[in-house]
C-alpha cells in the first residue's frame, strides 16, 4: 500500500494516499517523542509499501496493517503498537471479507461449497472475501446462514485493539 504517514498530535498519525486521499487514523497507545515522529513514519511507510506480498501471499490492506503492527511491536526501538480509529472503505470492504474467509476456513469449507449453497457466484464470493467488491445485506445474510455465523455490532475502538493487536 503506497501511502504518506502524518503525524497530526504525538499519538495520532494519519496514512494519505499519494494523490490526498484519506486512508486511515491510527493512534498509538503510547506517546510518540516529536524528536522521533519523522523516523517513525519513515519507518511505518516502508513497513507498508514493502507489505503487499508475504511468503508469495498477496495481502489486502486490512492484512497490510496487521502485518505492519506486528512488525512494529517486534521492532525494539519501536514504542508501542497502534489501534486503526477510522479507515476508508477499501479498508473496512477487506475487514468482512478477511473475516468471512476466516470463518469459512475455520469450518473447513471450500469457496466453492459456500458459494454453492449461498446461492451466489464463485467469482463473486471470492471478489468479496478479497475486498474487491462490496456485499449487500442479503448476500451477507445467506453466507453468514452458510457459515452458522451471525452479525455483531461492536464499539470501533473494542474491534481494532481486538483485531489490530492480535
Amino acid at each position: 500500500m503506497e501511502v504518506k504517514v502524518k503525524f497530526k498530535t504525538c499519538r495520532d498519525i494519519y496514512l494519505m494516499r499519494p494523490n490526498g486521499a484519506f486512508v486511515a487514523h491510527l493512534r498509538f497507545e503510547n506517546e510518540v517523542p516529536e524528536t522521533k515522529q519523522r523516523m517513525y513514519a519513515q519507518l511505518i511507510e516502508a513497513y507498508l509499501f514493502n507489505a503487499t506480498r508475504i511468503r508469495g501471499k498477496v495481502l489486502n490492506p486490512w492484512q497490510q496493517l496487521e502485518y505492519v503492527n506486528r512488525r512494529l511491536m517486534a521492532n525494539k526501538d519501536f514504542p508501542n503498537s497502534f489501534s486503526r480509529v477510522v479507515t476508508d472503505e477499501e479498508l473496512n470492504r477487506c475487514y468482512l471479507g478477511t473475516q468471512l474467509q476466516h470463518l469459512r476456513k475455520q469450518r473447513k469449507m471450500s469457496l466453492r461449497a459456500v458459494a454453492r449453497m449461498a446461492d451466489i457466484d464463485y467469482g463473486n464470493l471470492s471478489k468479496i472475501e478479497n475486498g474487491k467488491v462490496s456485499v449487500g445485506y442479503d448476500v451477507l445474510c445467506r453466507l453468514l446462514q452458510t457459515l452458522d455465523g451471525h452479525v455483531v455490532i461492536v464499539p470501533k475502538m473494542d474491534l481494532d485493539k481486538a483485531k489490530l493487536n492480535n
